[in-house]
């Protein structure tokens, strides 16, 4: 990413976004209902950054190109959106599905279930199922996302890969046999106080974070 992401500031107001570098406008959008957040990310095969806009229930992409696409997502109670390196992060709750943790790597794809490995050792995936694992920060220039787990009480650093499934989309915007999914694998833990301590965590430990 560029240093005028970081620069760019996102507004919202109900039912508008806007993106703004100082007083200049960079890009403006007005959705047919009210916004629940909006972040900026990079997709695998799309120049540029896009705009992701949440809404109750689904997902609009504004590309840098000038392209759009809507994502539909399950229903849930609470979603919030997570942005990578490459691709996003989706966290779902709902009364009858419980938590879900999706990932999105390209916004003509499904979002599909985030996996990780079912032990230490194994290269086998599973879907990645802990309700009580919640992320709670991710970073742009770092295939890294902090998670902290209620249960345990510990903030843990999980790598981002991508693999691939089995199965085979032919609306994927790219032309393979099977579809990427995004993979989580746990790198290190530290137990504290609560998630509202992360900031302070990330700033006391960095220097060690394995980045």
């Amino acid at each position: 990413p560029g240093s005028d992401q970081h620069d760019m500031e996102i507004l919202i107001s109900h039912n508008k976004v806007v993106c703004s570098i100082g007083r200049q406008v960079h890009k403006a959008v007005t959705l047919p209902s009210e916004v629940m957040q909006a972040v900026f990310c990079h997709f695998d095969h799309c120049d540029g950054r896009a705009l992701c806009v949440l809404l109750r229930g689904s997902l609009v992409v504004f590309a840098d190109s000038g392209s759009q696409y809507s994502v539909q997502l399950p229903s849930a109670r609470h979603t919030k959106i997570w942005a990578l390196t490459q691709g996003l992060l989706i966290s779902l709750h709902s009364q009858t599905a419980g938590s879900q943790l999706l990932g999105l790597w390209h916004p003509l794809d499904e979002p599909q279930p985030v996996h990780t490995h079912t032990t230490a050792d194994s290269m086998e995936l599973t879907p990645l199922t802990d309700p009580s694992t919640k992320i709670v920060f991710s970073s742009l220039e770092h295939p890294f996302v902090l998670c902290y787990n209620s249960s345990t009480r510990k903030h843990s650093l999980w790598a981002v890969r991508t693999a691939r499934t089995g199965r085979c989309d032919k609306r994927a915007a790219v032309s393979h046999s099977d579809l990427q999914v995004l993979v989580l694998e746990p790198r290190w833990e530290q137990r504290t106080a609560s998630p509202e301590s992360t900031s302070v965590f990330v700033a006391h430990n960095e220097a060690d974070l394995p980045i």
